[in-house]
């Protein structure tokens, strides 16, 4: 090898040594700052989020440089805090305030909806209200009274708010996070079939049989009573028939189905909980023609009834009680005399593995609505209801 070529190759050996102990001394020197990065202690608590039902509040800690509060670190809502800085949570949450609201409060998204009332939306003010029906749970989507649109109005909702209508998750920063059932954020305790917190079902009664009688005097006949603190509740017609479920509680006070007006299938709410209701077609034989369900607990004993108009085929129907509440009959009310008594077949199990399965679900808060012929008891803009006459 020529002696210049020998003089190259050292000088690129020395000059790749040279850069690999710049490399090494960079790589401790980072070292080094990293083991200057620490956390504060955390800070107080924020104040909770909403003054009733469930909201959350927060708590923050700085990221320090030698003991000094690190000017700048960038916290983000992530885990890693600025350049060569702390690693770990810079916000943490709890949930709070968990007693009950006074009847009409405004609901957490009705309150964020109702703020835009007053600011203008593409040249004009509108009055908004909360549409559920969003594919993302934690943007504030509100829709235009009287209009067939919504839109959104922010990228998320204000932290503590319900991902759903029901749901004990909450939105935090954008994303729907859990919370059990022990009201701890990120917990995954969850109430049994009967509500017992982290229960194991062992106190749970499941009553359940089926309605057999096959005709009736057309118009509304009581099936059933359900008790108060049901949960679970599942009414399922086995196929379909031009007949209509109807709900009602001890007071006349119609839910579903009431005074000849039939409401289209969908969720409602009634009793302190939130019902669907499902209804097939005449074309779809092979499933079930209408299905009432909800996760309950109620708060008031209910009467489900039959609007009967042809031949019943048959209505099963469950729900899940405590069982310190002692043994239930759900024996109907009294049936006019020229009626024959039904026939129940009633049975009592703990075994909550044998629960009725649900047949489908519905949604009646759509953005638009159809209703004719009748007011019902919901407060609700206009109407989506038809009128059944007896054949």
């Amino acid at each position: 090898m020529r002696p210049r070529y020998r003089t190259i190759l050292r000088l690129a050996a020395l000059l790749l040594g040279l850069v690999i102990i710049r490399a090494e001394g960079a790589k401790h020197k980072k070292k080094r700052q990293l083991s200057q990065y620490t956390w504060s202690t955390w800070g107080p608590w924020s104040t909770c989020s909403r003054t009733c039902g469930r909201g959350v509040a927060h708590q923050t800690r700085r990221c320090l440089y030698a003991g000094v509060e690190d000017s700048t670190a960038v916290y983000p809502s992530g885990s890693d805090v600025g350049r060569y800085s702390c690693v770990g949570l810079f916000r943490r949450y709890k949930a709070c305030a968990e007693q009950a609201c006074p009847p009409g409060t405004p609901g957490a998204r009705e309150e964020q909806c109702t703020a835009y009332n007053s600011k203008p939306f593409m040249g004009r003010l509108y009055q908004w209200e909360p549409f559920l029906e969003a594919p993302q749970k934690c943007e504030l989507n509100c829709r235009a009274k009287g209009y067939r649109f919504y839109a959104r109005l922010s990228l998320s909702v204000t932290d503590g708010t319900p991902c759903s209508a029901g749901s004990p998750d909450v939105c935090i920063g954008g994303q729907c996070k859990r919370v059990g059932c022990d009201g701890v954020l990120g917990s995954q305790t969850a109430l049994d079939k009967c509500g017992v917190c982290a229960g194991d079902n062992s106190a749970c009664q499941v009553v359940s049989g089926m309605f057999t009688r096959r005709h009736l005097p057309v118009g509304y006949n009581p099936l059933m009573r359900i008790p108060a603190g049901a949960r679970h509740i599942n009414i399922t017609e086995l196929a379909h028939s031009r007949n209509y479920i109807a709900l009602k509680n001890t007071k006349s006070r119609f839910y579903l189905n009431g005074k000849w007006e039939i409401d289209n299938p969908g969720t409602f709410k009634g009793a302190g909980t939130t019902f669907q209701y499902t209804r097939s077609t005449p074309h779809q034989r092979n499933r079930a023609g209408q299905t009432l369900l909800a996760t309950g607990p109620t708060n008031e004993d209910l009467e489900v009834m039959l609007i009967y108009q042809q031949r019943n085929p048959g209505i099963l129907y469950e729900y899940v009680l405590p069982a310190t509440t002692g043994s239930v009959t759900p024996s109907p009310p009294p049936l006019p005399v020229t009626m024959r008594p039904s026939i129940y077949i009633t049975k009592h199990t703990s075994d909550i593995n044998k629960a009725i399965r649900p047949h489908g679900t519905a949604n009646r808060d759509t953005p638009t609505s159809n209703r004719h012929h009748g007011t019902g008891d919901r407060d609700t803009p206009t109407s989506n209801r038809h009128q059944v006459t007896g054949d």
